[in-house]
């Protein structure tokens, strides 16, 4: 998208960093249009029918039908800003290249996704949809960069409609976020006495143990005993785990095959040993990346114009903290 303000500009070029404009210090149009828009929602529309499809078969175990029409009308708005959008950038002389149009295509597609998964994670899953909040929480971070470079590059009534609209669809993505977080403990038709607050804690609650406060307080006024602690998570409760057991031995004497009994443990618990992997492989990455960029950051300081890449290397580390 070509802002007449940065007309002399790099903004169509990958940049990253934008020169002759905004004070140099901003990703270029291009830069964000693939990696902030295109790439995140191209992978959330791959995965998001393999999350479907896996719910559909699932049971219907929370009720909330407010709290679930409040979440489609968040959505449903959302979907109408992006489809709005996308005819501005269609309509009007922006010069809109073929990456602005299939970003602003793959976005309302997005959405779309985003019904249908938020519809049936509210009804079939305990928790909050993790896959749904860690998509709107990472684009949101995603959005708010854009909608700084849109607003500091409008100058016309089109490119300042444009970046409005863009605005609002942001603050419509935090009500989404906000609903999409909310837990449905009350709701579930369970017995909450043989379950753990865990079960329907979704990833903010679990990133920070806040599931776990009330035992911490329950702990600071007396000493606990096993009655005060947490039901097991069915998921790894022994019954459960016996019965995956008993399956896979079953299946190899069926199979007249020779009984091992370590590839039937491994069998039984391979996704739960598998599923920690690629999370503490990513944290050692980023703690062994943390010097190489704190020493590659001063070096560029040092040097008497760092500002072209400073900007850059600032996000990079900060993102790379978080991650960690």
């Amino acid at each position: 998208m070509l802002f007449s303000v940065c007309a002399d500009a790099n903004d169509q070029s990958l940049g990253p960093n934008v020169l002759g404009c905004r004070g140099d210090f901003d990703f270029t149009v291009r830069f964000e249009q693939l990696f902030f828009s295109l790439a995140p929602a191209a992978i959330f529309i791959l995965s998001s029918p393999w999350r479907i499809a896996y719910l559909i078969r699932k049971p219907t175990i929370v009720g909330a039908p407010l709290l679930r029409l409040a979440k489609l009308g968040a959505l449903v708005s959302y979907a109408s800003l992006e489809l709005s959008q996308l005819i501005l950038i269609t309509v009007l002389p922006f010069g809109a290249s073929n990456v602005d149009i299939i970003s602003s295509v793959l976005r309302l597609a997005a959405a779309l996704c985003m019904i249908g998964l938020s519809y049936f994670d509210h009804s079939k899953s305990p928790r909050p949809s993790i896959f749904l909040s860690a998509y709107l929480f990472f684009t949101l971070l995603f959005d708010i960069a854009q909608a700084r470079t849109y607003w500091l590059a409008s100058s016309t009534r089109p490119e300042i409609a444009f970046t409005a609209i863009f605005t609002a669809a942001l603050a419509m993505k935090v009500a989404m976020l906000l609903l999409e977080a909310r837990r449905k403990a009350r709701w579930i038709a369970w017995n909450s006495k043989d379950h753990s607050p865990e079960e329907t804690s979704g990833i903010y609650t679990l990133g920070v143990y806040f599931w776990l406060n009330k035992l911490f307080l329950e702990g600071y006024h007396k000493a606990l005993g096993i009655r005060d602690l947490y039901p097991l998570d069915q998921n790894v409760a022994a019954k459960r785990l016996s019965e995956r057991f008993s399956h896979h031995i079953n299946k190899a004497k069926r199979n007249g095959h020779e009984i091992g009994l370590m590839k039937v443990l491994v069998k039984t618990l391979f996704l739960p040993m598998i599923l920690p992997i690629p999370a503490k492989l990513a944290t050692i990455r980023f703690f062994f990346c943390q010097p190489l960029f704190i020493n590659n950051l001063t070096s560029r300081l040092l040097q008497s114009e760092p500002a072209p890449f400073l900007l850059f290397y600032i996000r990079t580390f900060t993102a790379i903290n978080i991650k960690a």
